[in-house]
């Protein structure tokens, strides 16, 4: 039996909770909205925000469904849209280079 999806249980299952992860996430996201601007019309054009920096992508992708409800709780972390998060960031790295 192949290896993937074609009746393997043990696959089928974790692409399943994979699936309701995700799902888990989008719906926060969209619940939240921009914690700037407000905008909460498209899930993809909001991201995740630390705060006070740091962090980074690597300890949110591929998260657990227990690890994501920890991320929910942080107050470190918030949502962005993709204009504010930009903007943010870019401030942020301006004022690093003036020191």
């Amino acid at each position: 039996m192949s290896s993937r999806g074609g009746g393997n249980d043990e696959w089928d299952a974790g692409k399943r909770h994979r699936e309701e992860v995700r799902a888990m996430v989008r719906e926060e996201k969209l619940s939240r909205g921009c914690a700037l601007c407000g905008y909460r019309e498209h899930v993809d054009a909001l991201e995740w925000d630390h705060i006070e920096g740091g962090g980074g992508h690597q300890w949110i992708r591929g998260c657990s469904y227990k690890k994501w409800k920890q991320v929910f709780s942080d107050p470190n972390v918030r949502v962005l849209c993709a204009n504010c998060h930009r903007i943010k960031s870019q401030g942020e790295r301006r004022a690093k280079a003036r020191g």
